[in-house]
């Protein structure tokens, strides 16, 4: 026959081994959970305590706070109704939290695993562009499976997506250009209104002190915010008599601006109107590679590399098109179809083109080199026979 092991409880940092100790150290907290999991009623049975085992087996009760009534009657144990329901509170209390912290790990350990998963094919399918430098339908395939099911994450990996893919395919640079969803991350673009509002002020502050020393005063007005101009184009009126100037939507008198404005003065005294005009225009016309360092350097990278051309054509053999030739101011198509659409890599300057489907808007060299225009079908224009153009197949 077996021998029955017997085994201590721990009940409030102590090793219980009778029932003198189970008084001495009882745990309200220790002792439900010792209910809950039948570890009191076995070690009652292997201790030999039959009466109280009897008496612990009768407890039919789910509510907490009964069964810690019958345990204590039980365990003839000295408490209070009140502070019972205390302990509980508390007990409970951190029951649902350990549950809930529990469940929120075991959230945490899914999220992660889904994380992993979803960078582990992201990365696979760029890998598999890096590793098939020059097999433009698969680039292409996995460029697409890239930009509709992992665009948020290529978003925040774009700057190294981009040195990924320049380091080992050319190709899939060129490529990734004539994705509408990816050429925002890569070409400059202008900046919104919003983005321009600190800078808008600080030029009409500019100009408006320049003309401080005048003797004829300034009438500044900024062209409204709902019109696109308002991207700091300012319109400027000289006026004979000097009553007023309006900086913006703020009515200022001289004394004023020249105090609230001095601090340009050391900046602004030296330059020239026609300094302050270039000032606004460079705002106006604003690029955001002038703010966003790491675009600029992307998009000055990518020039750099698609800038010779014969270079080009080697690495990129049928894949680049070429066109050369003289077409003596006639449109010539060049062989391509209306319904394909085409991205420009380099055109010579004097030569012009069009798209096949809008003949109203025409394209210079000036248009095209390092703007990577995309064309529904080419009309090119030559009046030379050395006049040229590099374009690839969307």
């Amino acid at each position: 026959m077996a021998k029955t092991i017997k085994f201590n409880l721990d009940c409030d940092n102590y090793s219980v081994r009778n029932l003198d100790d189970l008084r001495n150290h009882f745990s309200l907290e220790d002792i439900l959970d010792y209910f809950d999991k039948k570890l009191l009623h076995k070690w009652l049975e292997v201790r030999g305590y039959e009466e109280e085992l009897k008496k612990v087996n009768k407890i039919t009760s789910k509510d907490s706070l009964e069964i810690a009534k019958e345990l204590i009657k039980v365990f003839d144990i000295e408490a209070d109704e009140n502070k019972i329901k205390e302990d509980l509170q508390i007990i409970n209390y951190r029951k649902d939290k350990e549950k809930k912290d529990a469940s929120l790990l075991a959230q945490k350990n899914e999220i992660s695993k889904i994380i992993t998963s979803y960078k582990d094919g992201y990365d696979h399918l760029v890998d598999g562009i890096c590793e098939n430098a020059n097999d433009i339908s698969l680039i292409k395939a996995n460029l697409n499976e890239i930009i509709e099911n992992y665009g948020d994450f290529l978003y925040l990996d774009r700057r190294e997506f981009f040195y990924k893919i320049k380091k080992h395919s050319t190709l899939a640079l060129i490529c990734a250009l004539m994705k509408d969803e990816l050429r925002d991350y890569f070409l400059p673009k202008r900046i919104i209104v919003q983005d321009l509002k600190k800078d808008n002020e600080e030029v009409k502050a500019k100009i408006a002190n320049y003309f401080l020393n005048n003797s004829k005063c300034l009438y500044i007005r900024s062209l409204g915010e709902d019109d696109i101009s308002s991207l700091v184009k300012v319109e400027i009126t000289k006026y004979e008599s000097s009553s007023f100037i309006l900086l913006g939507y703020v009515y200022l008198d001289k004394s004023n601006i020249k105090s609230n404005l001095s601090k340009y003065h050391s900046e602004i005294d030296n330059k020239s109107l026609d300094e302050l005009f270039n000032d606004i225009e460079d705002k106006h016309d604003l690029l955001d590679t002038k703010t966003d360092k790491d675009k600029a350097i992307m998009f000055d990278l990518i020039c750099k590399k698609l800038k010779d051309m014969k270079s080009l054509q080697d690495e990129l053999s049928d894949n680049l098109k070429h066109y050369k030739g003289n077409t003596e101011s006639y449109w010539n198509d060049i062989g391509t179809d209306k319904d394909k659409r085409y991205m420009l890599i380099y055109m010579s300057n004097g030569a012009i083109v069009q798209s096949l489907t809008d003949r109203t808007k025409t394209y210079e060299a000036g248009d095209i080199n390092n703007k990577f225009v995309i064309l529904d079908g080419i009309n090119f224009n030559s009046k030379s026979d050395k006049f040229e153009l590099y374009y690839m197949e969307v």
